[in-house]
């Protein structure tokens, strides 16, 4: 198999030996850092699951972790796309650069979506597509990423406080077996490194995230290790069997290619990058005016239930921001549409129903009904191709309606009323009107 490297201005010519004693001090000024694309708390009171490199995960089923944040460690990536990848070691990025581990791991890591990030232990300058936490220290324990990550020395340390300041609960172990091949060496589910310490090494490993357990504990965040045969004991053990499946609507949205809606898009997809939100995103060509622009959502949406039957989905404008999880739209399984109506009340201005249907953010359930009711408003879009705009015509055809609160579509600029918004409508068509044609 024929792997094309990745360009880097830093060529490796032999591993890179970690530091013993204690850890670099965070750098100044250091470019690409985690803390500047990832804010502390974006995964607050969700549940995550950190891979570790234990055997026990030899036979485990890796579909079990579609649409769940993951951060996996090391090599993890070679099973999964995770959310994160994370490690401590530069030595294992010179390994994956030289081909060291296999072409196909090179293969799989260049092809990852998943941020990558390497806990800088060392200054080492990394290539632009590799994110750096500045090690706060040894025994460190951060709870914000501006604070660094705690070294623990072994990556299965800063993972857990990866997840911790990023304010994951709970915290679900995998592969965190710290026991050797029995034979004095390490042991892992994959075929190992090229450099393979005594498993002695475990017993420090422990020590370090053993340490940390009354920190996660007065902080309210459980920490379950999913492997009873664990020779790490200070947290609770459980099953993966007792962790109930979650439903979760497929993010869908397209923009209008060749216009500033593709420069809106961007900063969609990355807060649903952020968010670990899985998506379908496309960009389809300038109809010649926005009204028929925006007649396309529903032709857009019956194509995407087309495309992924099964499953729900959740339509959001191409300049909308997803500020926090929408949990909310978790497990409706017995939804067919879920909408916002604003109540203008006696600020109604001139041709505005008392009560409006904002489109900007819809919640489309894996129903029958679901199906009818995006047929109907495709049709009544053709009936009504003009003078009216698209939500309008949904409006006349809803039949069963869940009404969202108004924080699921804030508009950024007339919903003061929204504090805390869910997701937020920058109506970057008051710009671009003119651009694609009124």
């Amino acid at each position: 198999m024929l792997v094309t490297k990745r360009r880097s201005n830093h060529a490796i010519s032999k591993p890179i030996a970690r530091p013993q004693g204690k850890q670099q001090p965070a750098r100044k000024g250091a470019a690409n850092l985690f803390s500047a694309v990832m804010p502390d708390g974006a995964w607050k009171d969700r549940r995550c699951f950190i891979i570790g490199g234990g055997p026990s995960l030899v036979d485990f089923d890796w579909s079990r972790l579609d649409g769940e944040l993951v951060i996996g460690i090391n090599r993890a990536f070679e099973k999964i796309d995770p959310t994160i990848i994370y490690s401590m070691d530069a030595r294992f990025w010179g390994w994956l650069e030289q081909g060291k581990i296999s072409s196909e791991s090179l293969q799989k890591f260049n092809d990852s979506q998943a941020y990558k990030v390497w806990l800088d232990t060392v200054n080492f300058p990394f290539p632009p597509d590799i994110f750096t936490i500045p090690c706060a220290g040894v025994n460190d324990f951060p709870r914000s990423l501006k604070d660094g990550m705690g070294g623990g020395c072994n990556s299965g340390y800063g993972a857990i406080n990866l997840a911790y300041a990023l304010g994951a609960n709970p915290i679900y172990l995998l592969g965190y077996d710290m026991l050797g091949d029995g034979h004095g060496k390490q042991a892992w589910w994959h075929k190992g490194y090229p450099a393979v310490q005594r498993d002695n090494v475990y017993a420090r490993f422990i020590k370090y995230i053993s340490s940390v357990a009354p920190i996660l504990k007065d902080a309210g965040v459980r920490v379950v290790n999913l492997n009873p045969y664990s020779g790490l004991s200070c947290f609770e053990f459980g099953s993966m069997g007792d962790i109930a499946s979650v439903s979760r609507p497929l993010v869908v949205c397209y923009y209008t290619t060749g216009t500033g809606y593709e420069r809106e898009v961007v900063r969609l997809k990355a807060s649903l990058k952020r968010l670990g939100m899985q998506s379908d995103i496309e960009g389809v060509p300038n109809l010649g005016s926005w009204q028929k622009n925006t007649m396309f959502k529903a032709t857009f949406i019956k194509r995407m239930q087309e495309k992924h039957p099964g499953r729900a989905l959740l339509f959001v404008d191409a300049d909308a921001e997803i500020m926090r999880y929408p949990a909310l739209l978790d497990n409706l399984t017995d939804v067919d549409v879920a909408v916002h109506y604003r109540d203008w009340g006696a600020r109604r201005p001139l041709r505005k129903p008392s009560r409006e249907l904002l489109s900007g953010t819809l919640y489309l359930g894996a129903t029958e009904n679901a199906r009818r009711i995006v047929e109907a408003w495709v049709g009544e879009n053709r009936r009504r191709p003009t003078g009216v705009w698209e939500q309008q015509n949904l409006q006349d055809v809803l039949e069963r309606v869940m009404e969202l609160p108004a924080a699921y579509t804030c508009i950024f600029d007339q919903m003061p009323e929204v504090e805390e918004p869910v997701i937020l409508h920058l109506q970057k068509s008051r710009e671009y009107k003119r651009e694609v044609g009124l």
